[in-house]
């Protein structure tokens, strides 16, 4: 019998127990990081429910140990990652929503639009974001929040949401310099934002920017 089987025998026998330890904690996760390729859905799913009993009755400490032990897994339990993602303790969620390729983009939506400015700054570090989050991100984020969506090149962005996040940069500096360095903003926005810094941001973001349009000059006019 393998090291899950054993598992699953005795968690389906002694479910409060086994979740109340610390040193089982700790060994079903380092199972589920060396055993990938032998994982069927029964396995995972016992995995899941014995982890879900662990968020209800483990401390900070513990869970924060467990959300980083988990967010890099590609196979860790969704349920698990969810209530992690969801956790009012952002020292709890922040691992798993920066990190872990389990959280859907539905999910990190409803992130966005139900939770902590920390819940959202921690998903603005992602390395991809879906327009969806990142536009999401601009309505509902403060500046912190959009200070790092709009220096995070891994955020894609709609029409609408590049459209936002050049209003949402206005009356600051800080911001408005990482939005125009953005590769991908279209000219049209970044011949508007220019327009609307002071002189020293558009000098900064001049010299600083590779790929600047051909319409526009080296003083931040248009030909």
């Amino acid at each position: 019998m393998s090291a899950l089987d054993q598992f699953s025998f005795f968690y389906k026998a002694d479910a409060a127990s086994l979740s109340e330890s610390p040193g089982v904690r700790g060994s079903v996760i380092n199972l589920l990081a060396n055993s990938n390729d032998c994982l069927n859905k029964e396995k995972i799913g016992a995995i899941d429910d014995f982890l879900c009993h662990c968020l209800e009755n483990g401390d900070t400490r513990a869970l924060i140990e467990m959300s980083v032990a988990l967010a890099p897994f590609m196979n860790a339990p969704s349920s698990t990652i969810h209530k992690l993602a969801f956790h009012s303790e952002i020292a709890v969620a922040r691992p798993v929503l920066m990190s872990s390729p389990v959280i859907t983009t539905d999910r990190l939506v409803e992130i966005v639009k139900t939770k902590s400015q920390g819940h959202l700054l921690a998903v603005s570090e992602r390395l991809h974001l879906d327009a969806a989050v990142a536009d999401a991100l601009v309505d509902l984020g403060n500046k912190y929040v959009l200070y790092s969506v709009a220096g995070n090149a891994g955020a894609c962005f709609s029409a609408s949401g590049f459209v936002a996040l050049v209003k949402a940069s206005e009356g600051s500096d800080r911001i408005a310099e990482k939005v125009g360095l953005r590769r991908d903003l279209p000219t049209s926005l970044f011949r508007d934002l220019l327009s609307k810094v002071t002189e020293e941001v558009r000098a900064r973001i001049l010299s600083d920017k590779t790929d600047i349009p051909g319409s526009i000059n080296c003083v931040g006019g248009v030909r």
